[in-house]
């Protein structure tokens, strides 16, 4: 059984690690224009990542039962649980739009809202980050 939890311990490990022509890593960020116009980052589980797990999978019908029916229900449960990640980070990565587009609609309003928020940032090291955010959600 520690064998068996090692090889997919080694597996996820692997292919958290993968480099596909889209990305490195277990997910991969894609901008997506919705109806309205609005750029939203949407991420995917890495189709590397995916291979690899698959890989596994197909190694895990080769254990001798009942271990390989534990090792395709861990990796099967591992795809799931990266499927349920990638739909957090995608929520997440909509919020930051949707302040921005806030902030912008109220106009001259919004000015010590935005001095704030850049304080805030230069304090917290994330200025040129967040301006080139800015940038490019309100050029366009």
């Amino acid at each position: 059984m520690k064998k068996i939890l090692l090889s997919i311990s080694l597996a996820v490990l692997v292919a958290g690690c993968v480099s596909t022509p889209e990305g490195k890593g277990l997910f991969i960020p894609h901008q997506v224009v919705s109806a309205t116009g609005q750029t939203n980052t949407v991420y995917t589980v890495n189709p590397g990542v995916t291979s690899k797990l698959d890989a596994a999978q197909q190694i895990a019908q080769n254990v001798p039962t009942p271990w390989s029916g534990i090792a395709a229900g861990v990796l099967a449960g591992v795809s799931g649980v990266l499927g349920f990640i990638a739909k957090i980070k995608s929520d997440k990565a909509k919020l930051l739009p949707a302040v921005i587009s806030g902030i912008e609609a109220a106009g001259d309003a919004a000015a010590p809202v935005k001095q704030s928020i850049r304080n805030v940032a230069l304090t917290s090291g994330v200025q040129g980050r967040l301006h080139a955010e800015v940038q490019r959600l309100t050029s366009g």
